[in-house]
């Protein structure tokens, strides 16, 4: 048994009936909801009642009650106004009419979707009144972007397409906007992972951005410390001053990472030394640098000059001793020691003391 039933002014309405058998025997009350038909009628079915009176009262769940003694044999009844009649609403009799559509669905907003290729989405026709029994029919106005079967639809390529609801003389359309699939980067990977660069050398970086068909395959480039070493965005990195520095590249949320190592500027000194007395012997030198002592044999130069490199000063104080055939020239003794001569650069020259 169908049962329409006029609703009051109740948020919800329940059907609470009673099933008579011939013999008079009353079961026990069921409650069921009823649903929204057509132009304010509810309804709501009873099954397995054919022929058997049925009681019938409406509630709203909690304090309300329209319980008017109402009776009910046919297949099909109607209640309002405190009357029971056989048969539908006449708003039900047109089943098929349809007074509004409506396309939802997930990410469907203001009429748009944008989804992309090989993506696939579920759609829903909301038809107005909801008791319609229209058909409805799912068109794609453009088949090589979006593919439809019935409400379900996949992205088939880059564009546009619009799909259309129909049913009953009304429809509804989304514009679907189909982008290319997402391919993330899984990895970022870098030619080398350490160098070592002097004051304005350069050296070239590749980086390698896995998978090669990820989307956003864009590297960029930055330094920890730019007065250390820097970076152009091409992967080119330039040594600045000493020190080390991490540079790193990313793409897609993913990088990479390798440590530049600029040495500090190693210089020497060159000394200049012209003996006051020539003994026809090559003089040797001795020095000591950073508390450091060493020796080193001069090599003649010009005009009674011999030259000799002391490695690795960097601009430190130098203390030099030279000895001619046993002879020494010290510049004096202190304490027995010899007190040497003292100078710092790039050049030292020596003579007449």
């Amino acid at each position: 048994m169908t049962v329409y039933y006029k609703a009051r002014d109740w948020d919800k309405v329940i059907l609470a009936y009673r099933v008579y058998e011939e013999d008079g025997t009353e079961g026990s009350r069921t409650d069921i909801p009823m649903t929204k038909s057509c132009n304010g009628w509810v309804t709501a079915t009873i099954n397995g009642v054919k022929g058997r009176k049925v009681k019938l009262a409406f509630t709203n769940g909690e304090y309300a009650w329209d319980d008017s003694g109402y009776w009910a044999r046919n297949t099909i009844v109607n209640v309002s106004d405190g009357k029971v009649l056989g048969g539908a609403p006449s708003c039900v009799v047109d089943a098929d009419s349809v007074e509004s559509i409506a396309i939802t669905g997930p990410g469907v907003s203001n009429g748009a979707l944008a989804i992309t290729v090989n993506q696939v989405v579920q759609l829903k026709a909301v038809v107005s009144p909801a008791a319609s029994t229209a058909k409805v029919t799912w068109k794609v106005d453009d088949g090589a972007v979006l593919k439809n079967d019935g409400e379900w639809i996949r992205g088939l390529k880059a564009g546009t397409a619009t799909i259309t609801a129909m049913a009953g003389g009304k429809s509804a359309s989304v514009r679907v906007t189909v982008s290319p699939a997402v391919v993330p980067v899984s990895s970022v990977s870098l030619s080398v992972s350490s160098v070592s660069l002097a004051v304005g050398q350069s050296r070239r970086v590749t980086a390698t951005v896995s998978p090669s068909n990820a989307t956003d395959r864009s590297v960029s480039w930055k330094s920890s410390d730019t007065s250390v070493a820097s970076v152009e965005q091409n992967g080119t990195v330039w040594g600045k001053k000493a020190g080390t520095a991490t540079i790193t590249a990313t793409a897609g949320g993913k990088s990479a990472s390798l440590t530049v190592t600029v040495p500090g500027q190693v210089s020497d000194s060159v000394v200049y030394y012209k003996p006051t007395v020539t003994l026809g012997v090559t003089p040797t030198l001795w020095y000591r640098v950073n508390g450091k002592a060493s020796s080193v044999r001069m090599a003649a130069y010009c005009d009674g000059w011999y030259k000799a490199v002391v490695p690795g000063t960097n601009g430190a104080q130098v203390k030099l001793v030279f000895e001619v055939g046993g002879k020494w020239d010290s510049n004096g003794l202190v304490n027995g020691q010899h007190r040497g001569y003292f100078g710092s650069g790039k050049v030292l020259a020596v003579t007449a003391g």
